[in-house]
């Protein structure tokens, strides 16, 4: 089982309109059983004409698969990443699109992989202390890499803007201590704040 996740854009488009309406019409991605966790286009952080796919599959070739697939609709791959997860989500949730409305930050920790069980327990240790009915840790994932160094990949669902803010500012000891030890794990970590498209029929819902 893997997460990948893949930055793409429309070089024939100004924006990402386009990509979000169409990206769920393929049937492609069904029929190669790949599963899309979430459509999430970019606020700041990255070029504005970017979109995250975040796709989900249990086949071998997954990466190799949505790269071809994106491509034959004649749009832009530029990075992926090939991911398992973490502490997040839970394994009955493994397979779950997100559906919460609200500002999704993608956090990039560029680590040494001999770290990734322990800040996946600090992070999990921290996360009762943190969450609330606004704020909401989607997944923690970690790169399939057999290098020394790699990436892991916090996603978190934030209301809005002003409780991304609010939450670094105000946070209960029990996490915020967990969270510098995490930190301290880490080579350097990168934002980027997005927002989830949902499909026409999933927004009704």
């Amino acid at each position: 089982m893997s997460y990948c996740i893949n930055l793409i854009a429309d070089p024939a488009s100004p924006g990402f309109g386009k990509m979000l309406n169409s990206i769920h019409e393929i049937k492609t991605f069904t029929l190669n059983d790949i599963n899309i966790i979430a459509t999430l286009f970019v606020l700041f952080g990255h070029n504005n004409k970017s979109i995250y796919l975040i796709t989900h599959s249990n086949k071998s070739g997954h990466k190799e698969d949505v790269a071809k697939i994106i491509q034959e609709e004649n749009y832009i791959v530029k990075e992926q990443t090939l991911m398992r997860a973490t502490a997040r989500p839970i394994p009955s949730k493994i397979n779950s699109p997100f559906t919460k409305r609200g500002v999704y930050v993608l956090r990039w920790f560029n680590i040494d992989m001999k770290h990734v069980d322990e800040i996946a327990e600090l992070s999990n240790g921290a996360w009762p202390y943190f969450e609330n009915d606004d704020i909401e840790v989607q997944a923690l994932l970690a790169e399939t890499t057999d290098e020394k160094d790699g990436k892991m990949l916090l996603i978190t669902q934030y209301k809005n803007f002003m409780v991304w803010e609010n939450s670094r500012k105000n946070q209960d000891e029990r996490s915020s201590s967990r969270f510098r030890k995490r930190n301290e794990l880490m080579k350097s970590a990168i934002p980027f704040a997005t927002k989830l498209y949902l499909p026409p029929k999933t927004a009704n819902m």
